[in-house]
């Protein structure tokens, strides 16, 4: 008797969740926009009309009077426009976010990427190339790579004047078959792999993303320049001139030959030592800067007053040098990581950072060495913004283009108080900051701008003019705001006709989407309007339907 009443109950429970449920899954939302203040009783005759109750009621602007309003029951458009009391109705839906984010399986452990802006950074660019359609190089100089890791399919850099394993120097270069870069040790492309830290450094910079597979680099499409056995002062400097020989080669041949080396990582150093004990290492930075290459490089994993003690690369007076300090999800400093008001640059993300392991699996790493690759991807990406004038400017301005991308970088932290007196900075790395301040030209320390090409103010554009059959209805606009805008078509009364929110490119045109307004438009004079936190841009049109 207990079970069969048991039973009885959780049918009658399971029957009112049935009959209930409609009442919250079949209502219908809708925006409205009156000629006038809705008042009680106009509330009271649409309810009565649509025969349908009105579950809320809000007013979304007084100065149109623009209201949402839920109704209890699904109702369809033709029912409610027959209530013509100048009163226009269209559906509300809900946004799709425009956030690029890959499908890379292991991407919610990388919390690094959205703290320095790259969720935001991949709606303009997942780097790879310029604006000019050119590959884009990040070199590598660390102990050992596996570079045919899964995640890095399509990413490893191939120097195409070297036929491989001829056994001739092809390219002149002085180093037979380094088609996969090079050893440093070896004069070769065998890299070892075993247990190595440069696999994860590189996988930083650039894993391959949106590929189904373990995690997303930084920059989804790049080329690495992998140059292994880099554990001695000799060798580093060794490879330092390999990637200035190669983009030098690029900027002489205006593309044609060598590499767009952008960037080079060294994740390593030596402390207690300064510039006094290696000048040609610090000289190698400045030739690098002349032919435009930025140098990432990492502060010692000691918490240090590098004010006072001296270290290597660190101590490097170099303009052409990025020297990162680590910092953990709460944007502190970590304890074991160097500091200097003069010396360390900015911070970047360093702990608890998941990337790539030898033979194809993944790993957690710690220390500046994987703050310092975040470093050389936002100089990667940045250069892979869609900005001619900046592409041109790698090879026409090389020096000055590569000074006025760390001051981009350098001039866009996040500032935090407890990072004012630790770096030069007083912040950690946001990349989405300095792609914005790109689009605004605020680039250039001696007053140029390297972008002028991509700063938009808010405009509409339409090719058809302002007579428009519905067969060629078609909008763009351009901006310099990178921020969600409101597009809304209006009739000649300024009643919104229909709206939506967009996320724009600030580097190029956005299409207007006029698909949903096509079937609410006749023949007559409309309005549409583009508008971000700052202004309002609109385009008056006569469509002939």
């Amino acid at each position: 008797m207990i079970e069969l009443l048991s039973m009885k109950n959780i049918f009658a429970v399971c029957i009112c969740f049935l009959l209930i449920q409609p009442l919250f899954s079949q209502k219908s939302d809708w925006i409205l926009e009156s000629a006038i203040s809705m008042t009680d009783r106009d509330w009271n005759n649409l309810e009565e009309y649509a025969e349908a109750k009105i579950i809320t009621a809000e007013s979304l602007s007084r100065r149109i009077n623009l209201y949402s309003v839920s109704f209890d029951k699904p109702l369809n458009k033709q029912q409610l426009d027959r209530f013509n009391d100048g009163l226009v109705f269209y559906r509300d839906k809900e946004i799709q976010q425009r956030e690029t984010v890959p499908n890379d399986p292991e991407i919610g452990l990388q919390w690094a990427l959205p703290k320095i802006g790259l969720f935001d950074v991949w709606d303009e660019t997942v780097g790879g190339i310029d604006a000019l359609g050119r590959e884009i190089v990040v070199a590598v100089i660390d102990d050992a790579f596996q570079i045919n890791h899964e995640d890095f399919d399509g990413q490893v850099w191939t120097n195409d004047a070297e036929i491989p394993d001829n056994g001739l120097d092809d390219d002149n270069n002085g180093y037979i078959d380094d088609y996969f870069g090079l050893n440093l040790a070896t004069n070769t492309d065998n890299h070892p792999s075993l247990n190595s830290h440069g696999t994860a450094v590189a996988g930083v910079i650039g894993a391959k993303a949106d590929n189904g597979l373990g995690i997303a680099g930084a920059n989804w499409n790049i080329k690495i320049m992998f140059l292994s056995e880099g554990t001695q002062v000799s060798k580093i400097i060794k490879g330092y001139e390999y990637v200035y020989e190669q983009r030098k080669l690029f900027n002489d041949t205006n593309g044609a030959e060598g590499a767009l080396v952008v960037a080079t990582n060294f994740s390593g150093g030596i402390p207690d030592v300064g510039p006094d004990s290696f000048p040609a290492w610090c000289d190698v930075y400045d030739a690098l800067g002349d032919v435009g290459v930025l140098n990432a490089g990492a502060v010692p994993n000691a918490n240090v007053d590098l004010e006072i003690s001296l270290d290597m690369p660190s101590d490097c007076p170099s303009d052409f040098t990025i020297m990162a300090t680590n910092t953990n999800s709460a944007d502190f400093k970590v304890d074991q990581a160097g500091f200097g008001s003069t010396v360390v640059d900015l911070g970047a993300p360093g702990e608890d950072i998941y990337t790539l392991k030898p033979n194809d699996e993944y790993r957690y790493f710690s220390g500046t060495s994987a703050s310092c690759p975040y470093v050389a991807s936002a100089i990667a990406l940045i250069c892979s913004m869609n900005c001619e004038e900046m592409a041109n400017n790698f090879t026409e301005r090389p020096r000055e283009t590569a000074l006025e991308i760390k001051s981009l970088i350098m001039d866009n932290v996040d500032k935090f108080p407890f990072l004012t007196d630790l770096s030069v900075s007083g912040g950690r790395l946001n990349v989405f900051k300095a792609m914005n301040a790109l689009a605004a030209g605020q680039s250039n320390p001696d007053e140029n701008t390297l972008c002028n090409s991509s700063v938009n103010e808010l405009d509409i554009i339409s090719e058809s003019g302002n007579a428009i059959g519905i067969t060629n209805l078609s909008f763009a606009y351009s901006t310099d705001k990178s921020e969600n805008h409101r597009v809304i078509f209006s009739d000649v009364l300024g009643r919104v006709i229909y709206s939506y929110v967009d996320n724009p490119s600030i580097f190029s045109l956005n299409t207007i989407d006029v698909n949903q307004a096509l079937d609410r438009l006749t023949t007559g004079l409309y309005f549409v309007s583009v508008s971000n936190s700052d202004e309002t841009a609109s385009y008056k049109f006569f469509l002939n339907n």
